[in-house]
């Protein structure tokens, strides 16, 4: 074998062991070669310092630490330890080689994982220059791609496990979710809507027992309370009933019924106090006794009356939903002006007791429809007139 053939066998050795990827050992036959050429020629000194300059390196390789062959376990180790001591500047990758597997790093890697670091190279205990050289690059590992901030409530991973990062808080309150229940408080405000205003049409059927038939009569009527200072309550009430009334002359000898056309005008005004909330702390109900006074007047063409006296009751109303609220009426009145003389043989009234029960309806804007159930007992010193009946009632608070 020649000088040009050896060189070009340790070009083409270098350049195959270049190319493979690290680490690369040497083909045995190519080493065995590399040894037996100095014995066969005998000239292996001068060979070994005219082949050293003419040897390809890589672009960027380091050249080799120690002047003794390459090929020697020990001086394989000497070079490691000069190296770890005194490390050479990292070479430049190889355009072909080294990017594509970087690039292909980078797109593989999850945006918020975080890459591992490579482990710190091994030194080979056999390996040519070329392939020391060429091992060398990887330990430059490409630079970690600047990891993303995770969005509010995306779970993120750490070294450590899985956890769930805190969502921060928005700043709006739940209202779809939270449903708040109806207010039943009969009066929500003790400052607003205290005055309320209702008007009443009905009628009754009246009967005095044995003495005349049952008739019935039409009834109207107008009520208005007023709040003032938290819990007081003042009421006022009209009402006008009209009828064909029969009446037992008191000096008739026959004692026969006489029909006549009868007008009566009830005025009421009482005032009274709400003990309600004292007994029932939610709100829900009123209970009003009430003190004031009541006048009863009676208009015919022959038996005229009239009744005027204190009236003693009060009302009491409870709210069982928001839809709708029960309420009740009471009074009594004690006549203090008796007539000296008597025409009928009813005589005169002596007291009247009126109630009032029924259903609120309210509605939108403060208005409120009643649905009530009227009874008036009209006493005389000789019997009773009762009368029973029915009001539609229609009111507003303001």
């Amino acid at each position: 074998m020649t000088r040009a053939s050896f060189l070009i066998a340790i070009a083409l050795s270098a350049a195959a062991a270049a190319q493979q990827p690290p680490p690369a050992q040497p083909l045995p036959a190519d080493a065995a070669k590399a040894r037996e050429q100095p014995k066969k020629k005998g000239k292996a000194k001068t060979a070994k310092k005219k082949a050293a300059p003419a040897a390809l390196l890589l672009p960027g390789a380091a050249a080799p630490a120690a002047a003794a062959p390459p090929l020697k376990l020990p001086e394989m180790k000497i070079e490691s330890k000069a190296q770890d001591k005194a490390p050479a500047p990292p070479p430049l990758p190889l355009p072909g080689l080294d990017a594509a597997p970087a690039q292909s790093a980078e797109k593989k890697a999850p945006p918020t994982l975080p890459l591992p670091l490579p482990e710190a190279p091994k030194a080979a205990p056999a390996q040519p220059p070329a392939a020391t050289a060429q091992k060398a690059v990887p330990a430059t590992a490409p630079a970690a791609p600047p990891k993303a901030a995770p969005a509010a409530g995306v779970k993120t991973l750490s070294a450590q496990g899985e956890k769930p990062a805190a969502a921060a808080p928005s700043g709006k309150p739940m209202a779809a979710s939270i449903v708040q229940a109806g207010d039943l408080r009969l009066r929500p405000a003790y400052d607003s809507d205290l005055w309320n205003v209702r008007g009443f049409v009905g009628g009754e059927r009246s009967s005095e027992g044995s003495y005349t038939d049952a008739n019935s009569r039409s009834r109207l009527g107008l009520e208005a309370t007023r709040w003032f200072s938290g819990r007081w309550l003042a009421r006022g009430e009209i009402d006008w009933r009209a009828s064909t009334q029969a009446y037992v002359p008191l000096h008739s000898p026959t004692r026969s019924p006489v029909a006549v056309d009868e007008n009566r005008f009830d005025v009421i005004a009482t005032i009274g106090y709400d003990l309600g909330p004292s007994m029932l702390t939610s709100g829900r109900l009123e209970f009003t006794p009430m003190l004031g006074v009541q006048y009863v007047g009676i208009r015919n063409q022959a038996f005229p009356s009239d009744l005027i006296g204190p009236d003693v009751g009060g009302r009491v109303r409870y709210a069982l939903s928001t839809a709708v609220s029960a309420h009740l009426s009471l009074g009594y009145t004690f006549n203090l002006a008796v007539a000296s003389v008597q025409n009928s043989a009813l005589k005169s009234p002596k007291g009247d007791f009126n109630a009032r029960a029924g259903l609120l309806l309210p509605l939108a804007g403060g208005f409120g429809l009643e649905l009530d159930y009227v009874n008036d007992v009209l006493a005389f010193e000789n019997t009773y007139r009762v009368a029973h009946g029915a009001a539609l009632g229609f009111g507003t608070s303001f």
